[in-house]
């Protein structure tokens, strides 16, 4: 076709142009891989509960590291499940020292076992009912801390030193950028309320269920049900973080929009007696356009398939050295998309131009 046999007659100009395109694309490929990484790296551990709905304090908006609940609400939001469908869970972020003496931080839950809140390890065994001084890490827990499974880890709360010993390994994700660990949930009341006694001290943080409608039924006193969507979107911090990852995918489309569409409104004003030719031999407007869009088609895939193969080299090379990169198909897909679109509909100013366009005039312009 016409407008791909000038690509080929002018394919320095274009594989300039489609190198430029790479670019932008390769920029916007990798905004929303670290988006998604910088995502998943806030509150995978909430995505991982195996649960339909969460219970919180109706005073903490949604957020687990501010909900407290009493043993009565506990019991409370328990009877709008079985006993066997929820389970309630503590939560504390707190600094703990390896056994190398470096000071770290984690985000510990406490749970019981046996309930559906209890995670799977994926090496060594899971705790019981006598490990008190117990932990179940997630596997970042143990790179960053350099320990095995068997090592002592000090968590260290309200000047206070706790020795605990590492049983098992778990993919538990994270929470507010921090690796999780989990506990029995007797051992961390005693962390995290220390002086209480009796039912002073708060039973659990949330309470995990499984059912269904369950946030559609009515919120008892004290407490409000969110489906675990709810509860990831409320986590403090990550809709300020997605702001600015939206802001930047809209800058990242349109700089890609721009470019694409400055470039064919040059070529399209370089070709203006050519078009005028065109148009004089019997093309129409229609025509010279289509060619117009097949060009920037051509061009832009191109460059996203160059873009596409520089993401995954660059995801091989940097997700594993602690850069939360995460590229999926959905990823390539979305962005594929969009940016062919973007580019296209830039392209229609040049073809704007092209249709106004009058051949006389561009004809005798040219002599």
């Amino acid at each position: 076709m016409l407008g791909l046999r000038e690509i080929w007659r002018r394919r320095t100009t274009f594989v300039l142009i489609g190198l430029v395109v790479a670019l932008v694309s390769y920029l916007v490929l990798m905004i929303n891989a670290l988006g998604l990484g910088l995502q998943d790296e806030f509150g995978s551990a909430v995505k991982r509960f195996d649960a339909d709905a969460i219970a919180f304090d109706d005073g903490a908006r949604l957020a687990i590291n501010r909900s407290e609940l009493s043993e009565s609400s506990v019991e409370a939001i328990r009877s709008q499940a079985t006993e066997e469908r929820s389970a309630p869970l503590g939560f504390l972020m707190t600094d703990y020292r390896s056994g190398d003496g470096e000071v770290l931080a984690t985000s510990i839950f406490g749970y019981d076992p046996g309930t559906i809140a209890e995670p799977q390890p994926i090496a060594g065994r899971p705790l019981t009912d006598a490990d008190a001084r117990g932990l179940l890490v997630d596997r970042q827990f143990l790179a960053d801390s350099s320990a095995v499974i068997g090592d002592s880890v000090t968590i260290l709360r309200d000047l206070r030193a706790e020795q605990f010993e590492i049983v098992g390994v778990i993919d538990g994700g994270s929470f507010a950028f921090l690796p999780v660990a989990y506990m029995l949930r007797s051992s961390w009341q005693d962390l995290r309320y220390p002086q209480g006694d009796g039912d002073v001290v708060p039973a659990a943080s949330i309470v995990l269920m499984q059912g269904t409608d369950l946030v559609d039924t009515e919120a008892g006193s004290g407490f409000v049900l969110a489906s675990k969507d709810e509860a990831f979107a409320n986590i403090e911090g990550l809709a300020d973080m997605q702001g600015t990852i939206w802001a930047l995918r809209f800058f990242g489309y349109a700089i890609s929009a721009g470019v694409v569409g400055v470039f064919f409104y040059v070529l399209t004003l370089q070709k203006v007696s050519n078009i005028g030719l065109l148009k004089a031999l019997g093309a129409s407007s229609g025509f010279v356009a289509g060619q117009t869009l097949l060009q920037a088609g051509v061009i832009v895939v191109a460059g996203l398939a160059i873009a596409t193969l520089w993401a995954g080299l660059t995801a091989s090379a940097l997700g594993g050295g602690g850069i939360p990169i995460v590229l999926t198909g959905t990823v390539y897909l979305t962005s594929g998309v969009s940016l062919v679109v973007t580019a296209l509909l830039a392209v229609l100013f040049s073809i704007r131009s092209i249709m106004r366009v009058d051949p006389i005039i561009a004809l005798a312009q040219q002599h």
